[in-house]
């Protein structure tokens, strides 16, 4: 689950990845999106169990802001609160993103402090209103590294690059990761409207500096390093939009002479049928190796799992969608000391609604 802030208040949130200044509502930006869940899932799996089974519910108030105290010069943060029984936790907190952003024009654009990841595309699909359903892909994880990044655009391409905090990684199958700087890229080529090809990329240290000497060969934790390579696709044609990633991980590891691999994919498709009806799907499939030591031995064994989602969503108004949605995995490979492989589904029904504070407080008023 996602690292939480323990103790901490409600952090409001600018989503940095995406979000323009915004200079149209004056130099304040006070917006979130309250989510509302039902959900129904078997015991067994690792990856969809809810409540142990039992019907679960939760809440979820996701709050972002910005301040431009000069033009071009963004303050931001983002951050939400979770409560419910489909929670490992009855309340989580989490601060997503927090810092400053300088836009000197489209093309150079620089945001330094909590920042989006640089890896991969699908950070900029967490929220619920731009996720077309419910679940997100298992190779995805809400990690929001601290660095600094240089990114922009034009219509033939785009960039990133920077220095950041933490790896790739999911704590599924890994050690949460001892922060450490790393380089990071990525970028794209638009060739023409409604296609955009990317790829991304980072190397650095991913282990745990609290692992015992023993379990690490004589060896310092930074030595052991990740490697990742990511490509990504997006397509929209009339009604549909389809997208996809593929994503490649070479980890060094204690006591083995060469580097253990895994790679994990997804494609997702969604329909317009109706101005405010549409369908979506979703497959993945993700070959992980199993990087938690057993005592001084690395077993570095392979957990694959297949998984898909399909859904319906209708937009109940310019802000709010209701969606259900329907997931199943299925587990292969041996099983390890975390990675339980029955396999599992789970059925889920969401309604998200987004707001503007400022903007209701104004209403509010001139009533």
């Amino acid at each position: 689950m996602r690292a939480g802030l323990r103790g901490a208040a409600l952090v409001l949130a600018l989503v940095a990845a995406t979000a323009r200044p915004a200079v149209a509502q004056g130099r304040v930006l006070v917006q979130g999106i309250l989510d509302v869940e039902g959900w129904s899932t078997d015991s067994a799996s690792a990856l969809l169990a809810r409540n142990d089974g039992r019907p679960a519910a939760l809440a979820r108030l996701c709050m972002w802001t910005a301040v431009e105290p000069l033009r071009g010069l963004v303050f931001y943060a983002q951050g939400e609160v979770e409560g419910g029984s489909a929670l490992e936790e009855s309340v989580e907190l989490a601060m997503e993103q927090g810092g400053v952003r300088y836009t000197r024009s489209r093309a150079l654009v620089l945001d330094a402090g909590m920042i989006s990841p640089i890896v991969g595309m699908y950070a900029n699909r967490h929220l619920s209103t731009r996720n077309p359903l419910i679940g997100e892909p298992d190779g995805y994880v809400v990690s929001y590294p601290f660095g600094a990044r240089v990114s922009g655009r034009t219509e033939l391409v785009d960039y990133r690059l920077g220095v950041v905090s933490l790896p790739v990684y999911n704590e599924r199958y890994m050690p949460k990761p001892t922060a450490a700087p790393r380089i990071a890229v990525g970028g794209g080529i638009t060739p023409y409207p409604g296609v955009r090809l990317g790829v991304s990329g980072t190397e650095g240290p991913y282990l745990d500096d609290d692992l015992p000497a023993s379990a690490l060969a004589g060896r310092g934790w930074r030595s052991y390093r990740q490697r990742v390579v990511a490509s990504d696709v997006e397509l929209s044609a009339g009604y549909a939009d389809l997208r996809g990633e593929l994503t490649h991980a070479w980890y060094d590891v204690p006591g083995r002479a060469t580097a253990v691999h895994g790679a994990s994919w997804y494609g997702e498709a969604s329909y317009a049928i109706t101005p405010r009806l549409y369908a979506a799907l979703r497959v993945e499939r993700n070959s992980y190796p199993y990087l938690e030591p057993v005592g001084n031995f690395w077993p570095a064994a392979e957990a694959r799992v297949a998984n898909g989602e399909v859904g319906v969503g209708y937009r109940l108004g310019a802000a709010q969608t209701l969606k259900l949605s329907y997931r199943r995995d299925r587990w292969s490979g041996p099983a390890t000391a975390r990675v339980a492989l029955p396999d599992g589904h789970a059925v889920a029904v969401q309604l998200s609604s987004g707001f503007d504070l400022l903007a209701a407080l104004d209403r509010a008023r001139t009533r």
